[in-house]
């Protein structure tokens, strides 16, 4: 889902909270992802609502409180708190660049009510492969977007004819999975895996591969359950239950090194994608970031890393899942 809400608050404080903007303390310096060259101005509200308000940015608070109940957020994206609430700004010449959050859901808040159209500075987010632009948002005041974390998005420059501060506040939320859950056993069900994949990774001796709290097999169903709900193209879920199969930087039982016979089973781009995740150094990420962004493999990657880190959290957390 991509949604936008225009009129997010009532007239008085949306007019509240864009002249409170205006006397925001920024710090320059800040990169949307760790080794990107491209800064700009941030400043950080807090961790929760408790922390907020410590900080000095109660005054924001409505806009969270106000847009979580109008809109029923806990029963349409199964949001339930925010993790950490913050405030970008741009100005002409600071280049944005294309990024995926933290988080589950993320909230994207435009508090500037004066922002002209041909200022630019709005946001564009691609589709759930990250191949094609799905939405393209104008910088409109009062208008809130609310979209996955994972998909890769970006804010558009400032134009040259503009003399404001490209100003938004953003939400980094929780999501608790089991509210949306389509199923009960969503997470460790396999009905629609290829049983021959199945057969395939039990032959390897997955299912008697000790990975945390549970065994590798249902390790490596569960990223591809995840993955599966994330909606991505099947290439992609396929190299997820491979992931590691060769063996990790992080995870070293290898259960095969027959590369051929992967690649016949699954197919040459899921088992490049499977084996390139199993051959990165550590810290894996900061490899996949090296990738040009034209490479097709890059987000891939990142959505593998992704829902492997998810489904290790559920494990070490002892997160039960219906």
């Amino acid at each position: 889902m991509i949604d936008i809400y225009d009129n997010v608050l009532e007239p008085h404080i949306a007019e509240f909270i864009d002249m409170q903007m205006k006397d925001v303390y920024w710090k320059y310096d800040y990169n949307s992802e760790r080794g990107e060259i491209n800064k700009h101005w941030h400043a950080l509200c807090g961790k929760d609502e408790n922390s907020v308000r410590e900080n000095g940015f109660d005054w924001a608070l409505p806009l969270w409180q106000s847009s979580f109940l109008k809109y029923d957020f806990k029963d349409k994206y199964g949001i339930t708190s925010f993790k950490r609430m913050y405030m970008n700004a741009h100005t002409h010449g600071v280049e944005p660049h294309q990024h995926l959050d933290d988080g589950s859901v993320t909230m994207i808040y435009y508090p500037r009510l004066d922002w002209k159209k041909q200022w630019g500075g709005g946001t564009i987010i691609w589709d759930k492969n990250g191949t094609e632009i799905e939405k393209n948002s104008d910088y409109v005041g009062n208008r809130l977007i609310v979209f996955p974390a994972w998909r890769l998005h970006q804010a558009l420059p400032v134009s040259r004819q503009c003399y404001q501060l490209r100003s938004v506040i953003v939400f980094k939320t929780h999501v608790d999975p089991n509210l949306l859950a389509p199923s009960d056993d969503w997470l460790t069900t396999r009905e629609d895996i290829p049983e021959k994949y199945i057969e395939y990774l039990q032959k390897l001796g997955a299912d008697k591969v000790k990975h945390t709290t549970q065994n590798l097999l249902e390790h490596l169903i569960g990223v591809r359950n995840i993955l599966k709900r994330m909606d991505v193209s099947d290439f992609i879920q396929d190299a997820g239950l491979f992931h590691s199969v060769y063996g990790t930087a992080y995870f070293k039982p290898k259960i095969t090194n027959n590369r051929e016979e992967v690649k016949k089973l699954i197919g040459e781009k899921a088992e490049e994608l499977a084996y390139l995740f199993c051959a990165f150094a550590d810290p894996r990420i900061d490899q996949i970031r090296k990738l040009d962004q034209d490479d097709w493999r890059k987000y891939p990657l990142r959505l593998i890393d992704r829902a492997n880190k998810s489904d290790m959290m559920f494990e070490k957390q002892g997160v039960k899942i219906r």
